[in-house]
């Protein structure tokens, strides 16, 4: 336990032990969190169907902690966080420059004492594995949710076997600065200035420098807030390309054994995951 806390102090903390007994350590605290959940499973929940939790005992007893502590900041809406059920932040509910947003510690729990909202939500979104809150605003913005309408649609008419995120980058590229402004001829026609590259350059009173890949890396993180429907069985290939595209808002299919593994693939990448229940084919 002490080597595990000592960890998450590194930056002040010196610790000096074998590398052979890092494994030891750690079993020994799942070891402990799994004694602990065993006895109030027996003593519980005895012959009731049980949901297996991805948090442990601590976690709980933190949650537990702080939802009254909340509660006693009176006519305040306030948050509380808890470490080895010790709080380790507490606040009230008053607006956050930039640079107190990027200050924010990333914890597994936060306890809240109002519903939170969506501006709340998007802070939390970076920084917060899970919350525990009288409830929330079930509201996406609107350009999500046109987005995700857009991209079901377009799905629905496309082949099954056609499904891809390839492109989307060097769409996105073709909005680059530097591509928009072009210097082409002014007698070259539209289907033009897609040619092969010899011809194509022959089309332009000055031919223009090739993106340098940090422009091409820059300007790709720049697109946000992208919508993405597909079917399950293309998610785990696509999600990490669509990540790195900035894929924020993700339509598919549910009813597959696989769903709590895909929620925690999007959980992990930060995206929203919405189950349409469609089976959206096109053979």
């Amino acid at each position: 336990m002490l080597l595990r806390a000592a960890a998450k102090y590194h930056d002040c903390v010196t610790i000096l032990s074998d590398p052979n007994d890092y494994s030891i350590a750690f079993n020994q605290t799942a070891n402990y969190d799994e004694a602990i959940s065993n006895y109030f499973r027996q003593q519980n929940a005895k012959d009731i169907s049980q949901l297996t939790l991805c948090y442990g005992y601590i976690n709980l007893l933190n949650v537990l902690n702080g939802w009254p502590l909340v509660k006693a900041v009176l006519d305040l809406s306030a948050a509380a966080y808890f470490k080895h059920l010790s709080p380790a932040g507490a606040a009230v509910g008053l607006p956050l420059d930039e640079i107190e947003k990027r200050m924010s510690s990333f914890v597994d729990w936060n306890v809240l004492s109002d519903i939170v909202d969506v501006p709340t939500a998007k802070i939390f979104r970076v920084s917060i594995r899970w919350c525990y809150c009288p409830g929330y605003y079930d509201q996406l913005p609107n350009s999500a949710i046109t987005g995700l309408i857009v991209a079901a649609i377009v799905h629905k008419y496309t082949q099954s076997n056609s499904v891809s995120c390839e492109n989307i980058d060097d769409w996105w590229l073709r909005h680059h600065p530097k591509v928009i402004t072009f210097d082409f001829k002014k007698i070259t026609k539209r289907a033009e200035k897609s040619l092969e590259r010899a011809l194509w350059e022959s089309q332009f009173n000055t031919i223009p420098e090739p993106l340098t890949s940090e422009e091409r890396k820059l300007h790709l993180a720049s697109l946000s807030d992208a919508a993405l429907s597909l079917m399950y069985s293309f998610l785990f290939q696509t999600i990490s390309s669509s990540s790195s595209i900035c894929v924020n808002y993700v339509a598919a299919t549910s009813g597959s054994m696989q769903d709590q593994a895909v929620i925690q693939v999007a959980d992990e990448h930060r995206m929203v995951l919405v189950h349409t229940e469609l089976r959206l084919l096109h053979h």
